[in-house]
């Protein structure tokens, strides 16, 4: 059975735009999406640089995974961190609608 995870992943040194646009595109790559479901079939945007992703392995599985998106593009100098977290219900507030 698959699993809902959040990944929170923040860009060090100075990163611009571009190096969060190329971000998305690898995470997607990866199969984290920016928007979640609700419960009546909508979809809202997630806040910047937050992905979120059902898959059927483990979190540290998971995490690596998305070590492995963050990393594989980084521009020379960047660094990151990367919080990862696995979700069974979800709440928000003034989320827009993907």
């Amino acid at each position: 059975m698959a699993t809902w995870y959040l990944v929170r992943v923040e860009l060090l040194n100075n990163a611009t735009w571009s190096d969060y646009t190329d971000l998305h595109a690898r995470m997607k790559a990866a199969r984290y999406g920016t928007s979640v479901a609700a419960t009546d079939g909508r979809r809202y945007s997630l806040p910047p640089a937050e992905y979120f992703g059902e898959f059927g392995s483990d979190l540290n599985s998971v995490r690596a995974l998305a070590q492995k998106a963050v990393s594989g593009g980084l521009r020379a100098g960047l660094a990151f961190r990367l919080f990862v977290a696995r979700v069974d219900a979800w709440a928000g507030h003034n989320l827009a609608a993907a």
